[in-house]
């Protein structure tokens, strides 16, 4: 009996998890802890995860270390939980209790002195300072500090907005309503049933408490613990649930997206854009939609002094993409083409001289209809990018690849995992 599509994709699945399922446990296990959850001793010694893996991780995201040689349990209803003992200093949003007075004077006004006006002021002044890591420490890359953007104050003021405005506190009684917890979140979580949208929900008011010290302080230090509770909780689910979904989820694998490039060029011309276009995207490792707008210029100095961010000089056959999607945390694209794929380029620039290497928008739809027009269809930017990590995670799903191959796609190791996929069948 000829075997299906989806009866072949499921015996992949099996296989691939049969040999790597360790490998991709352990994988999840690093993931949880990197999102600030205690392992219990039992889990550290199923994978193999030491003390020093854990403190490392923990070192890396902004948490304190543990002393795993004090590690009481404690029970919270019909769970348990680990709860580590951790040096003397505060935990990365807690804040101080306020005085008594204060407190008091809070009840008998019951949070009016901060209206959702006044909290949404003081997040419009964020603009240009600079942006705080978990500890309440300045952010640096490099030598730089990182400053808030006005894109990042904007969505800060939508989403506390909507917020007020689904727990009904619109007006004067914000933080009132603020501070009961789980009436607030209830709400929230009628609004934002999945986690992935919960969690940028109540990350919103512990985003804003971290910035507000006002706000901060009519919150007050319990509710806020609670929220930032729900938006660890939230993160980890809603990891899992990612990274469970790829394990049905299938791409064509890069062999034949790759292949498909000769059919583009067939049907196009060599030297034509969509060639080019889809040359590079699908064999360039990391790239997101960033082919659209690359400059040509005829050096990186003259690149330098007209301030272009992406920009290919022919002559060094190097392509540098410094603006992207996360180029605020990871280094800049830095590629140097190989022989056939600068001569293609040289080729189709003195056939039809350009500003662009390709155009200054819309690359990404032009890959994607030229791969639908070969027999492709559905063939996109994200499409490649989980198809090459898909080749190079399958090959070695270990920590150290997945790692590897996260700095190239510059995003995260988790990232990594959610875009892993199970490999359609090819056409060969």
């Amino acid at each position: 009996m000829t075997e299906t599509l989806a009866e072949r994709n499921a015996r992949y699945q099996r296989n691939f998890r049969a040999r790597n399922g360790g490998a991709l446990e352990r994988q999840r296990a690093m993931a949880r802890i990197s999102s600030g959850r205690v392992p219990r001793k039992v889990t550290l010694e199923k994978y193999g995860i030491t003390a020093e893996d854990v403190n490392r991780v923990r070192a890396e995201k902004g948490f304190d270390a543990i002393d795993f040689d004090q590690f009481p349990v404690t029970c919270r209803k019909d769970d348990c939980v680990q709860v580590p003992v951790v040096a003397e200093s505060p935990a990365p949003e807690d804040v101080p209790m306020p005085s008594a007075a204060l407190r008091k004077k809070r009840r008998a006004s019951g949070g009016k002195g901060t209206k959702v006006a006044d909290i949404l002021g003081k997040i419009s002044e964020l603009k240009g300072e600079p942006k705080l890591d978990k500890n309440g420490a300045v952010m640096r890359k490099g030598d730089v500090i990182q400053k808030i953007e006005d894109g990042t104050v904007k969505q800060m003021r939508e989403k506390f907005g909507l917020i007020a405005r689904t727990i009904g506190g619109e007006e004067d009684g914000v933080i009132a309503r603020l501070r009961d917890a789980e009436t607030a979140m209830k709400k929230m979580r009628e609004r934002w049933p999945k986690d992935v949208s919960f969690k940028t929900a109540v990350g919103n008011i512990v985003s804003v408490a971290k910035y507000v010290p006002a706000f901060r302080e009519a919150l007050g230090s319990g509710p806020l613990k609670k929220y930032r509770d729900a938006m660890l909780g939230a993160i980890l689910t809603s990891t899992e649930e990612a990274v469970a979904r790829t394990e049905s989820r299938t791409v064509a694998p890069i062999k034949d997206i790759r292949a498909k490039v000769k059919g583009v060029a067939k049907k196009y011309g060599e030297t034509s854009l969509e060639a080019i276009a889809t040359n590079l995207q699908s064999n360039l490792i990391g790239l997101r939609d960033n082919l659209s707008g690359v400059v040509v210029a005829a050096s990186a100095r003259e690149a330098k002094s007209r301030g272009l961010d992406n920009y290919y000089v022919p002559r060094s056959k190097k392509l540098v993409i410094t603006k992207f999607k996360t180029s605020k945390e990871h280094d800049p694209y830095n590629f140097t083409l190989n022989e056939s794929m600068a001569k293609a380029i040289n080729k189709s620039l003195k056939e039809n001289p350009r500003e662009y290497l390709i155009a200054k928008t819309g690359v990404g739809r032009m890959v994607k209809k030229a791969f639908d027009k070969v027999g492709l269809p559905g063939i996109g930017v994200n499409e490649i990018r989980h198809s090459q990590i898909t080749e190079m995670v399958k090959k070695n799903p270990g920590e150290a690849n997945v790692k590897r191959v996260a700095a190239m796609f510059k995003h995260s190791p988790i990232m990594t995992l959610r875009y892993f996929r199970g490999e359609a069948p090819s056409d060969d």
